[in-house]
């Protein structure tokens, strides 16, 4: 088993899904706003395993709760993993097809600094 992995295996797979499939940003049926109860569960994440997707939910979770420093911090983030980053790009990837909540994610991304 890689360092990842191991590391990852600390975190309850029931609190994984609930923010992938409720909670966060990322939800196929647009979320249900937990974004306070998500920050910790995709800090964790973060720690065994950086990358982007985490740092675009908590980017989105700081910014639904007012938190532009820290939304701003983890564009700063995308930004230096993927140097050519593009919010339109990214969420036309998305599965969800609800313009509404794709429009809600735009904006937030663009208010955490990022084009």
């Amino acid at each position: 088993m890689n360092w990842r992995r191991k590391r990852c295996a600390w975190i309850p797979a029931a609190e994984i899904f609930t923010y992938v499939s409720k909670a966060g940003p990322t939800s196929r049926w647009g979320g249900i706003r937990r974004y306070q109860e998500a920050i910790p569960i995709l800090q964790r994440c973060l720690a065994a395993y950086p990358n982007v997707g985490s740092h675009y939910a908590l980017a989105v979770d700081y910014i639904e709760l007012g938190r532009e420093p820290q939304a701003r911090a983890q564009a700063a983030e995308i930004l230096r993993m993927s140097p050519n980053f593009s919010v339109d790009t990214f969420v036309q990837g998305f599965p969800n097809q609800d313009e509404a909540y794709k429009e809600r994610v735009r904006t937030d991304l663009r208010k955490a600094g990022l084009k």
